[in-house]
């Protein structure tokens, strides 16, 4: 069993990794936002089935099923280091059942729900080569990218302040 949390989904070190230990099945957790309030124009064609599109992917390089559950409604939120900027958005939902080749057998979009489906557990056959550069799926990039690694970087500074603040205390 593989067990990836949701943006670790994006990083093909990570399948190239999971596909060498042979799973028998992939789980993956999302909790994504929609990063709204950005229009989707302005992120370009797809982000809405980015997800979908990252679970179909690590079914087929892996070959072996994917379960997939993924938060949904709204969420607000401080940035790191900078509480004081609260950003809204919603979380996408998304959670699946794909098999092995990549087909969707059940499916939620937004939604709160339970999805069932019969899985065939076997030996995994990957099925497609693995992705050439750093990302799975569609690759984030541009000032997305930018803000998206400005965010990580201030919760990166922000969690090792608070790292230091422990220690200090013990």
């Amino acid at each position: 069993v593989a067990l990836v949390i949701c943006a670790e989904s994006e990083h093909s070190a990570l399948l190239a990794e999971v596909v060498r230990a042979r799973p028998r099945i992939v789980l993956i957790a999302y909790a994504a936002p929609t990063r709204h309030p950005l229009p989707e124009w302005l992120l370009g064609q797809g982000y809405r089935e980015h997800i979908r599109n990252l679970q179909r992917q690590w079914a087929r390089s892996t070959g072996a099923p994917v379960v997939s559950a993924s938060i949904t409604g709204p969420w607000c939120s401080g940035l790191p280091g900078i509480p004081a900027l609260k950003v809204r958005s919603h979380f996408q939902g998304r959670s699946a059942i794909v098999d092995a080749r990549g087909q969707v057998l059940a499916a939620l979009d937004r939604e709160e729900g339970v999805i069932v489906a019969t899985l065939e557990l076997g030996e995994p056959r990957p099925g497609v080569p693995l992705p050439a550069g750093p990302w799975v799926g569609r690759p984030i990039k541009g000032w997305v990218r930018g803000a998206l690694d400005l965010v990580g970087w201030l919760g990166a500074r922000s969690y090792g302040a608070w790292q230091r603040r422990e220690r200090s205390t013990r």
